[in-house]
């Protein structure tokens, strides 16, 4: 029998998750400069922006009007080349996207994700979701609100295994709270080395605090 193959802990650490130069492909991605001036853009664009070249102003592009008033409020409120999300739901080519626009490093960037549900079920997921926030609230320690967190995104999301980790000083970790299929293998209570999550990825869950990967097996697109 073969051994198991080592992992590469610095090759984790090494790796530049941040800044992969792809995007996964059921959207595009547009990016301006601080004055809103188009920079950028992914290679899978809707026909009506086929025709795009850079150095044209935001406002000039055939883009949703929602899209372009998110994109103007970036514009303004930018401080110090930073700027927090805002999101509005946009249609383009009869596809209804979600569209997140913020700024960072002093460049703005409007991300368009194909929304295949239809509005009243994304309504029905929100009150969803308020219901489990206000059952978390109501917890009286970090370990119950931990472990009563973990148990509302599971039901919710469907997902077969969610689980909170919490980050010691030595960047080390432990899985503090667990809800999963009884048929999975408990990770509760176990350590994690430092290098299992690097630097760079744990500084993409502050700055990003949801990240949704719409397929596993997804062809990423530059």
């Amino acid at each position: 029998m073969s051994a198991a193959p080592l992992v590469d802990l610095q090759s984790c650490a090494d790796e530049p998750i941040h800044i992969p130069g792809f995007i996964q492909p059921h959207g595009f991605l547009l990016y301006f400069g601080p004055d809103g001036m188009l920079e950028g853009w992914s290679a899978k664009l809707p026909g009506e922006l086929a025709q795009l070249q850079a150095g044209q102003r935001f406002d000039l592009l055939p883009l949703p009007a929602l899209a372009s008033e998110l994109i103007e409020e970036c514009v303004a409120c930018q401080v110090d080349g930073e700027c927090a999300p805002a999101f509005a739901a946009v249609e383009l080519a009869k596809i209804s996207y979600d569209c997140i626009v913020h700024a960072t490093r002093g460049r703005i960037i409007a991300e368009f994700e194909a929304r295949d549900v239809p509005a009243d079920a994304v309504a029905l997921f929100a009150v969803k979701a308020h219901s489990s926030i206000e059952r978390v609230r109501r917890q009286k320690s970090v370990n119950a609100l931990l472990e009563t967190a973990v148990r509302q995104v599971r039901d919710f999301t469907g997902f077969d295994r969610v689980m909170a980790y919490r980050f010691r000083e030595d960047d080390s970790g432990d899985v503090v709270a667990e809800a999963r299929r009884d048929d999975l293998t408990p990770y509760l209570g176990q350590r994690y080395p430092a290098g299992d999550i690097p630097a760079q990825a744990r500084r993409m869950y502050v700055l990003n605090t949801l990240r949704m990967i719409a397929k596993a097996g997804y062809e990423p697109v530059p």
